[in-house]
């Protein structure tokens, strides 16, 4: 639906009915609830009707429903001010903490950075830049807490196409009952970590963060080097502070 309560525009009304129909997953819609859950004018839903049909994206079923006829789905769940708000805050986090700061996103099988910031003072380098891509197949603290958010339909149609191993600097391949132990380990986890870092030497610490209907949005990350610490107990519980 719109993103604040600024007056609809011709284009969000069309992208709300757009979405209304993708949510809908084929099955068969009354124009006139449509209308009503959209908060659109029987009018102006038959107007985007139309221009939909005659388009082909949607086929009538009759006179008063109507069937999608496309795949519409945005891989990043995020509007334009969450964006912003979300570069200020990692900023700040980085700054303050001497951390990097990711935000990861999922597309398709893979995960997607989609934004990171730094210190100018950090003595370290991470391969994994904004437009960085990479699979799941290595169930380190990313890959965890996300295929922890998936529901087991979703997780045993991956097992047909990705060899899950574990992280660090010794990877091994993992069957299918012991990856499934490592994802299960993570579902009631909200921060998570690998504090012997991963083959590069770095270490992160990462939650996930849902929309307002409780969906999967995105990661948060922050990666340091993997050195070691006088007192990890204490440096785990900043760092999830941090997070949290």
């Amino acid at each position: 639906m719109a993103q604040d309560d600024r007056p609809t525009t011709p284009n969000d009304r069309m992208l709300m009915v757009l979405e209304y129909l993708s949510g809908a997953k084929q099955a068969p819609v009354r124009q006139a609830d449509m209308a009503r859950d959209c908060g659109i004018s029987p009018a102006t839903l038959s107007r985007i009707i139309n221009v939909l049909s005659e388009w082909g994206y949607v086929l009538r079923t009759n006179k008063n429903q109507v069937i999608g006829n496309f795949r519409f789905q945005r891989n990043v769940r995020m509007s334009e001010s969450y964006q912003l708000f979300l570069n200020t805050m990692i900023t700040e986090i980085g700054a303050q903490h001497n951390l990097v700061v990711e935000v990861i996103v999922n597309a398709g099988n893979d995960l997607f950075w989609q934004s990171s910031t730094a210190p100018s003072n950090r003595s370290f380098s991470l391969r994994a830049q904004p437009g960085f891509r990479r699979g799941l197949m290595e169930l380190d603290v990313l890959s965890r807490l996300y295929l922890a958010r998936l529901s087991g339909e979703q997780l045993r149609s991956l097992f047909d196409r990705v060899n899950f191993s574990t992280t660090g600097v010794h990877m091994k391949l993992l069957s299918e009952p012991e990856a499934l132990e490592v994802i299960e380990a993570a579902r009631p986890k909200l921060v998570d970590w690998d504090f012997d870092g991963n083959r590069q030497g770095i270490r992160r610490f990462a939650t996930y963060i849902t929309d307002p209907e409780g969906n999967f949005a995105h990661l948060l990350s922050l990666a340091e080097p993997a050195t070691p610490t006088r007192d990890r107990s204490a440096h785990e519980a900043e760092i999830s502070e941090i997070l949290n």
